[in-house]
């Protein structure tokens, strides 16, 4: 009996164990708002939590970033914000971002 009792503790755990691993998502959209106090970024009407852990170029990732930018990012799944843990900045983005700045 306690052979048995091992098999189904296994089963379980193994199916426990799998249903811990979280859910990840990736995604590409515009920046349209950056709350650096609150760690948030707004992509396409969606805001996400931007660590400071999370970097671009040897920095934290949320202090690059400004409205307008176009980027790429992926993370995992969470509540109530979802966690970006690694993004891309698409640098023409920044080039036109910059020059509508420079210019008004």
């Amino acid at each position: 009996m306690t052979r048995r009792n091992s098999y189904y503790s296994a089963i379980v755990a193994i199916g426990f164990a799998s249903g811990l691993h979280a859910a990840t998502f990736e995604a590409v959209g515009t920046i349209s708002d950056v709350q650096l106090g609150r760690n948030l970024i707004v992509v396409d009407r969606q805001a996400y939590s931007l660590p400071n852990k999370t970097l671009l170029g040897g920095s934290p990732a949320i202090l690059q970033l400004k409205p307008g930018y176009l980027v790429g990012f992926s993370g995992t799944e969470a509540s109530p914000h979802s966690i970006i843990d690694s993004l891309y900045l698409y640098p023409e983005s920044v080039r036109v971002v910059e020059q509508r700045e420079q210019s008004q």
